[in-house]
């Protein structure tokens, strides 16, 4: 045992420790996304191969063997589509070292990508254990899987299937069908296309970039340097509708019957409506799930009210003059408001912006069809588990049913701004 104790000083196996830890951070300090790979070959095994044989008995941890196993395959990905170990790197390791760390590298650097990698844990590998550190690093809070629903082994696994959606996506479309699909969408003479603009900008800017790629490893890189980044459901191209539009193109469909084609699909009492009543079943599913996230208090809704939004976030009456207090948002006094009856006077927007809108204390609107009102809504037992993707309790309530109604019904109104 006294032995082993002045091997590991002599190899320095306290700086080859830190160096792992020093070298990933550095790796992940610009957020760059990890990857991992599939390996044929056992890392430890290799690891072990590598030092000398007289002395390997004393690096035999399970502790250190378990970190390799696991997270060895690490990786990240260059713009240029090639992969970096995102662990092993010899020329920062003691001498001692330096042989087996570099073996490592090859042996992942030359391996292929097989998922994102996503982690519900913030230290992977074990830092400490009988009295000695370990081969270990640590996930800024940013990298740790933030997600209520799924565990980080769920979310890897969807990577896989993403990477197979878009590689089909970008097997199947030309550059020239998505460049005028995105022409189109922008142009806005689709219903409501606004809302698949992202989408399209993304998946142009995906397609161009591999196209100019001619090794098939390089493009397999950069297809998982994008499912990495995408946002749900744009992998999945080809089943959403801007995949319908950029087909319909493809298929010699013309402009105006793949505008008519979309619009009947966008139709805001058709798209995303629930055809059928839910089954017995599910409902069943529904509460289990309830249930295991936790989030029955986070269902229980309530319309916001005024004090509820962030004092930072509502506007002052008053504008900021360069006073001390300025921005002091002050208590209203109370106001009495005449009852008079004056003569309905037509007026343009830019009139009643100009001459009405800033002595108003208080306006009151008529409205014939309170179906198509929206509400703002939030949680109404504090701090219940958060619901969306978003970093607050507020969400919008619509009492039709249907926002894209709402929306239909704006656009067909057009206020004038000339002046009367």
């Amino acid at each position: 045992m006294v032995k082993a104790i002045i091997n590991l000083e002599n190899h320095h196996y306290d700086n080859f420790e830190k160096s792992i830890k020093d070298d990933f951070a550095e790796i992940i300090k610009n957020k760059k996304q990890l990857f991992k790979v599939r390996i044929s070959t056992d890392l430890w095994e290799a690891y072990i191969d590598a030092l000398d044989p007289n002395e390997r008995q004393q690096y035999k941890c399970s502790c250190c063997r378990s970190f390799i196993r696991k997270y060895g395959d690490l990786v990240i990905i260059d713009t240029d589509g090639r992969l970096k170990s995102a662990i092993w790197h010899p020329d920062s390791a003691p001498s001692y070292f330096k042989e087996a760390v570099g073996n490592l590298k090859l042996l992942v650097e030359a391996s292929r990508v097989t998922s994102v990698f996503h982690s519900d844990q913030r230290h992977l590998g074990k830092v400490m254990s009988g009295g000695r550190h370990h081969l270990a690093v640590a996930l800024p809070e940013s990298y740790i899987n933030q997600s209520v629903w799924k565990k980080a082994n769920q979310l890897m696994i969807e990577s896989q299937k993403d990477f197979e959606q878009l590689s089909a996506a970008l097997n199947t479309y030309r550059t020239e069908s998505v460049a005028t699909i995105k022409a189109l969408i922008l142009s806005d003479v689709l219903y409501r296309g606004g809302r698949f603009s992202d989408m399209i900008s993304w998946f142009n800017q995906v397609i161009l970039h591999v196209e100019n790629e001619t090794e098939l490893e390089v493009i397999r890189h950069l297809t998982w340097l994008y499912v990495a980044e995408a946002k749900s459901g744009y992998c999945d191209i080809k089943k959403s509708v801007v995949g319908a539009l950029i087909a319909d193109y493809e298929f010699g469909i013309p402009i105006e019957t793949i505008i008519q084609r979309y619009n009947e699909k966008l139709d805001p009492a058709n798209y995303m409506r629930i055809r059928k009543k839910p089954s017995e079943e599910e409902v069943i599913k529904a509460e289990e799930l309830d249930g295991k996230l936790g989030i029955t208090d986070s269902l229980k809704r309530r319309y916001a009210k005024l004090e509820d939004i962030p004092t930072f976030m509502r506007r002052s009456r008053y504008s900021d003059n360069g006073n001390v207090f300025s921005k002091i948002i002050t208590q209203s006094r109370p106001f009495e408001i005449p009852r008079l009856r004056v003569p309905i006077k037509t007026m343009t927007w830019k009139k009643f912006k100009e001459t009405v809108l800033p002595k108003a204390t208080n306006i009151e609107a008529k409205v014939e069809d309170t179906s198509r009102l929206m509400g703002l809504v939030t949680e109404s037992i504090s701090n219940s588990k958060p619901l969306f993707q978003w970093n607050n309790a507020f969400s919008w309530y619509y009492h039709g049913g249907v926002d894209g109604k709402i929306k239909k019904g704006s656009q067909s109104v057009k206020i004038s701004d000339d002046s009367s």
